[in-house]
């Protein structure tokens, strides 16, 4: 690893921490005019660009800043590779060639092999592949150079590369410190591996954290999990949520799902961290900022900053302004109403309101509630 970073400097690349703010990226490549990838891309790359010949061809899977790391590695050492990758949601195949992107759909499990043979190619798997394992590794040398102190260091994990990386290597370093992955309660197959101690995996995959939505995880990294890893827990998908809220309310990062279940998994209390010194890693910033939104009130909603009620009114004009100023008094925000007249218990002359207010939290929700009981309001929380 050493070495690799004097050839870096050489070379004109700048690896930045694993830890480095979300952002600052461009920032650096901006002022220093240079190539810039992060740590654990670089090494893992490094490992396989150190024994390809000219003219090969390298056949990247899901993990797209893998493949960037090489492609900037191979301009810089000799630019004679070409570059294939899957996408991580169609599997397509897309095939950089002469600055232009051909995409075919391809099955990533039969014909990805298949081209790699016909082709004579390197096949890069994203995540059982023990050089790329070395290479995330570095994060567990990263934190350790950071926080020698550290007593627990919480990984995601879908495929188990990541994971499998920062065990083995914190492990070896310094057996005291515990290692312990996170999976969505959707995508466990991981959390399955460890509590059956072999490879185990799952027909389903349904997760927010899409960058661990994995159904099959790797058999080297399940191997190396079960050797050094201390646990594995799961989370669910409002407790994701609530830790990406809870980092750009706090932090202001935006950090992808698969990122914040670590977040999440201390925020749940899924890990006992009391009186430890904990290291969460954030492993991503890929999130669709469409759905920043739907994260944010998934988000709001588990932590009691938006509740939804309903409750029964005389069907006369005035009962909405009624329960409205009720509401405002207790000063929350109503953010939706929805009238029903269909109910089967209603009278003739009665409705039910469905009403979404914004509060302050747990405790102030308590207290709009009993305002509205005091005024007659029978209320039933949705």
């Amino acid at each position: 690893i050493n070495e690799n970073k004097d050839k870096m400097k050489k070379d004109g690349i700048f690896v930045i921490k694993s830890t480095i703010l979300p952002g600052t990226t461009d920032l650096i490549k901006e002022e220093t005019k240079q190539n810039v990838i992060s740590s654990q891309e670089y090494y893992g790359a490094t490992q396989h660009n150190n024994n390809f010949e000219f003219d090969f061809t390298i056949l990247g899977g899901e993990k797209k800043n893998c493949i960037k790391a090489i492609q900037i590695l191979q301009k810089v050492y000799d630019g004679r590779h070409r570059f294939s990758m899957t996408d991580s949601r169609t599997a397509e195949l897309v095939k950089y060639m002469e600055n232009s992107w051909l995409a075919t759909k391809v099955s990533f499990c039969t014909q990805f092999f298949e081209i790699a043979e016909k082709e004579e190619a390197t096949f890069i798997h994203p995540y059982d592949d023990l050089e790329v394992m070395a290479g995330q590794g570095t994060i567990g040398i990263e934190i350790l150079e950071a926080l020698p102190t550290v007593d627990i260091i919480i990984v995601p994990a879908g495929g188990g590369g990541l994971l499998a990386g920062v065990a083995a290597c914190i492990k070896q370093i310094n057996p005291r410190v515990k290692v312990i992955g996170v999976q969505a309660e959707g995508a466990p197959a991981i959390a399955m591996s460890f509590a059956e101690k072999k490879h185990v995996t799952t027909d389903y995959s349904r997760t927010i954290a899409d960058g661990i939505s994995v159904k099959i995880p790797g058999t080297q990294s399940v191997e190396l999990i079960n050797k050094y890893a201390d646990d594995v827990v799961t989370v669910t998908e409002a407790e994701i949520s609530e830790a990406i809220l809870h980092l750009i309310e706090r932090t202001k990062q935006v950090v992808e799902p698969a990122g914040a279940t670590t977040l999440a998994a201390v925020l749940s209390g899924k890990v006992d961290v009391n009186g430890k010194k904990v290291v969460c890693v954030l492993s991503g910033g890929n999130i669709d900022v469409s759905f920043i939104t739907r994260i944010i009130e998934l988000g709001l909603s588990s932590r009691g900053r938006n509740f939804k009620f309903r409750a029964k009114l005389l069907d006369i004009p005035g009962s909405l302004v009624h329960i409205s100023k009720v509401v405002s008094d207790a000063n929350a925000n109503v953010i939706m109403v929805q009238y029903d007249r269909m109910s089967k218990d209603l009278d003739p002359n009665e409705v039910i309101i469905h009403m979404g207010c914004e509060v302050g939290g747990i405790e102030h929700a308590k207290k709009v509630i009993e305002a509205l009981e005091k005024n007659g309001y029978s209320i039933t929380i949705e």
